[in-house]
């Protein structure tokens, strides 16, 4: 009874993060984001481009790699995109999990 109050707002929280996850069209910053990870799937590394479409040409790149930001995100992103395909709610599940965690702890 004492988690009560927190049980609910981890039950609101969660219903008001995960209702329409992946209805809308993801925007340019989750699209980019969601490239980086799918390259992660296709050639093991973050890299900048897959041979036809290219991601931030002004970042710094080694051989290609993807060196802007740390790549942890984009692989936790890269393993949601390959349990549950390459879709919107695939793409923001982990983050929208972040979300959840962060109101309860």
């Amino acid at each position: 009874m004492k988690h009560f109050p927190l049980f609910l707002l981890a039950i609101y929280s969660a219903s008001m993060i995960f209702i329409g996850l992946g209805d809308n069209l993801l925007q340019v910053d989750e699209g980019n984001d969601t490239f980086i990870s799918t390259n992660i799937l296709k050639f093991g590394l973050p890299t900048h481009s897959d041979g036809v479409n290219h991601t931030m040409l002004w970042a710094s790149s080694h051989d290609g790699l993807f060196v802007y930001r740390p790549w942890i995100p984009y692989y936790i992103q890269a393993f949601s995109l390959s349990l549950f395909g390459q879709t919107t709610f695939a793409a923001r599940l982990p983050f929208a999990l972040c979300g959840v965690l962060s109101v309860i702890f």
